[in-house]
């Protein structure tokens, strides 16, 4: 793959990753086997799976990305992750990205209950272990609000705070974000722009050299979704992108919304 193809990266969005009988979240767990075999299919591809620090990098011209590089995130820090998915991308020799809600580290998913079912997420000692390994953690926020709905004030707070509780526990810079819910608009973005190098959205397409870093996209894994399916989404990856912002771009015309005050 020459450097020009290498710099076009397809990047993967996962959640919870646990066994079916283990109460899992409807729509976005993955099963360990599931993932296996989605990982083992990667690696046989020729895929190195890298952080989005990595990725970063490269586009400052700081690092050299392998042959065929895919970013891999997940979303919320699910502790079943740490059982069920960092092991298996660490057998592959993977680097992954995870995005942990960091007043909650060592709770649960306190924002999606009662409504949904409570699930632990990963504790201190676990983001530092993993860190260690050579896994990259983000923010996603402090407590999982819709950012777009916060004051500037609860906004800077939720984004700021957030960097600096994960920075204290990995003992290392947090340079990555991930809006909640993908959730975010042009006064989320530019305010996470000042405390982040790169922000991920849930947009589908690929991260390349003129990507704006506060809207690198993802393709995200659901349940259903075999092996050849997500191939052929990673190998379409850019006219689903193309779908998504087209989408997004035409909302405010279709569903308008009223303007409210901000503080």
């Amino acid at each position: 793959m020459s450097a020009t193809d290498r710099s076009r990266v397809p990047a993967l969005l996962f959640h919870d990753v646990s066994p079916e009988s283990a109460g899992n979240a409807p729509g976005i767990t993955v099963s360990p086997k599931q993932f296996h075999e989605l990982i083992s299919c990667l690696a046989a591809r020729g895929y190195t799976g890298i952080s989005a620090r990595e990725w970063l990098h490269s586009r400052n011209g700081s690092g050299v990305l392998p042959a065929k590089p895919i970013v891999i995130t997940f979303d919320d820090a699910y502790a079943n992750i740490a059982e069920h998915a960092l092991p298996i991308l660490q057998s592959q020799g993977f680097r992954a990205t995870v995005f942990a809600v960091t007043s909650l580290i060592g709770r649960s998913n306190e924002w999606d209950t009662p409504k949904f079912r409570s699930l632990p997420l990963m504790d201190a000692e676990q983001i530092r272990a993993w860190a260690a390994a050579g896994m990259e953690f983000g923010s996603h926020s402090c407590t999982h609000p819709d950012l777009t709905k916060l004051t500037d004030s609860e906004l800077r707070q939720e984004i700021v705070r957030s960097r600096d509780e994960l920075a204290s526990v990995i003992g290392a810079p947090v340079v990555s974000f991930a809006y909640p819910f993908g959730r975010h608009d042009e006064r989320v973005r530019q305010i996470v722009s000042q405390t982040y190098e790169l922000a991920f959205s849930i947009e589908r397409g690929l991260v390349t050299p003129n990507t704006d870093p506060m809207l690198c996209c993802r393709t995200e894994v659901f349940p259903r979704y075999s092996p050849g399916r997500v191939g052929l989404y990673l190998r379409f990856a850019s006219a689903a992108g193309l779908y998504d912002r087209l989408k997004r771009s035409l909302r405010p015309f279709l569903f308008p919304q009223p303007q409210t005050a901000r503080r």
